[in-house]
């Protein structure tokens, strides 16, 4: 491989220690390549010099590791990207043993990543075996659902993929570490991880082919269960998982028209499909809370960004949370519940939570409580605290009379009242709830009460909206936290502009000042 430098990482050693290697152990640490490509595998893949040849010719020149996958991948990937940070290296590719780069890979890739937001960056991994593809686009033509391309994109945004994936290693925190439990998902805890950070994961338009050869016995099956129904409970609903049975006869026909294999076709469906679906069935898992928004990725680092980088330590008060958390997932469980519904999701509820217990307001002032899955965290958190006041400024709701199974059905514009859910919950909470737009009544609020210890932003979602509140807010309290900060850039100018200590993750920003 010419102009390759090859490094062989072993886990068991810790170090570069390959003697047929091309690069020396100080070559690794000088920093002067930008990139550096892993490649993590346990087996002798027969495409795996087609896979080396693509990496060589899409980023010539630098260095390539190759990093034995030890017990987990996630351990594996996780040195790797430590090793690399430590080199001084820019960036880091996760390429797998079985996947080709097509031509212009790198080109189109490097246009994602001139944009600073953007710190990790994925290609489709189109199959080259297998009869996906064949049964995506047959669901295509005949049931309307997604093609094969919207598909594969779909599935990243829901679990990530390291087959090409590129990582913005200044992104990545010295104290942020892959769980080395992790074998399979630990490229969901990959996506999780940098949008919890406050960045962007985008899909290129470019990809590369994935030779997949792996066949999956019912050990390994019942692993891969075990890890959905800690990290995807959602693909566990009983439902799903039915459909997934009944449709067996047809996944045989589509795999035996792919490989022309019949017994092997047999064998991997029942395993893949039968085993798998028939085994949720029996122990499925309550997939609520991930309809819900809970993801213990995103929440395991937004919770140690908190403690690292604004000394707040939430995490001991997150156990007091799950009386809260049965309490929401009945109450809306007969509505359409989801991150795009206008909820806040389980995530932010347990991180306000969580926020309150350690600031210890007396007054909190929020806007936009809809629901009131918000107001009833920072509520009950003040109720362990030993009390305090909740002020909650809303619009009045328009009763919709939409069929029960509208998409747009939200519980709070379907007859119910701006903060329902503290007034059902069985406990004695201490709010004011104001009906009418934050333009008029929150200068209004901040005036009266005068000291406010935590302000909370979760109305109108526009540049000039956002700013206004925060700009408001400043002058009466040293702390405001606020969802969708991702909507636009009002949550970071105003922390520029006023210099404040903040933490702006996946959805919500926190911005503090040690000195009023």
């Amino acid at each position: 491989m010419v102009g390759t430098h090859v490094t062989r990482v072993h886990r068991s050693t810790g170090g570069f220690l390959d003697p047929h290697s091309r690069m020396r152990q100080e070559d690794a640490n000088d920093g002067s390549a930008s990139t550096v490509v892993v490649v993590i595998t346990n087996r002798k893949h027969p495409k795996f010099p087609e896979v080396v040849a693509a990496i060589e010719r899409e980023l010539p020149g630098s260095p390539l590791w190759i990093v034995r996958d030890g017990r987990t991948r996630g351990e594996a990937r996780d040195l790797a990207i430590h090793r690399a940070k430590g080199a001084g290296l820019a960036f880091i590719v996760f390429v797998d043993d079985d996947f080709v780069l097509r031509t212009g890979w790198w080109t189109t890739v490097k246009t994602y990543l001139e944009n600073s937001e953007v710190a990790l960056v994925w290609g489709y991994n189109f199959d080259a075996t297998g009869s996906r593809p064949l049964w995506i686009e047959w669901l295509h033509k005949h049931r309307r659902r997604v093609g094969y391309r919207e598909f594969l994109a779909q599935e990243f945004k829901f679990r990530g993929g390291c087959h090409d994936t590129v990582i913005r290693l200044s992104a990545w925190p010295d104290w942020l570490h892959i769980p080395p439990s992790l074998h399979y998902y630990e490229d969901k805890f990959i996506l999780k991880a940098i949008e919890a950070m406050g960045y962007r994961a985008v899909v290129a338009d470019t990809g590369g082919d994935h030779y997949d050869t792996n066949t999956y016995g019912a050990r390994e099956m019942y692993r891969l269960f075990h890890y959905d129904r800690l990290v995807n409970p959602e693909r566990l609903f009983p439902l799903r998982r039915m459909k997934g049975v009944l449709f067996t006869p047809a996944a045989v026909l589509f795999t035996v028209m792919a490989t022309h294999q019949l017994t092997q076709s047999v064998r991997d469906v029942v395993l893949q499909r039968v085993f798998y679906n028939l085994v949720s069935l029996i122990y499925h898992a309550d997939g609520v809370d991930a309809e819900m928004g809970y993801e213990p990725f995103s929440l395991q680092v937004e919770t140690e960004r908190l403690r690292r980088e604004l000394g707040l330590d939430i995490a001991r008060y997150l156990t007091e949370c799950e009386p809260m958390t049965e309490y929401l997932k009945e109450k809306l469980a007969p509505y359409r519940y989801g991150t795009g519904y206008g909820v806040l999701t389980l995530n932010e509820a347990d991180t306000l939570y969580g926020l309150v217990r350690v600031l210890r307001p007396q007054v909190i002032v929020e806007t936009g409580s809809a629901s009131g899955v918000s107001s009833l965290a920072m509520s009950l958190a003040q109720k362990a605290n030993g009390g305090g006041l909740l002020v909650a400024i809303d619009l009045p709701q328009p009763v919709f009379t939409g069929a029960a199974n509208d998409p747009q059905r939200h519980p709070v514009s379907f007859g119910k009242a701006s903060g329902w859910l503290m007034t059902d919950y069985p406990a004695d909470l201490n709010y004011r709830i104001i009906l009418g737009d934050a333009m008029l009544e929150l200068p209004k609020v901040l005036k009266e009460y005068g000291d406010v210890g935590l302000f909370f932003h979760d109305s109108l979602h526009t540049y000039d909206h956002q700013l206004f509140e925060y700009e408001a807010a400043w002058p009466y309290t040293g702390a405001i936290a606020s969802d969708d900060v991702w909507a636009n850039h009002a949550f970071r100018d105003f922390v520029q502009r006023h210099h404040a200590i903040a933490v702006e993750g996946r959805r919500m920003g926190i911005a503090l000042r040690l000195k009023r």
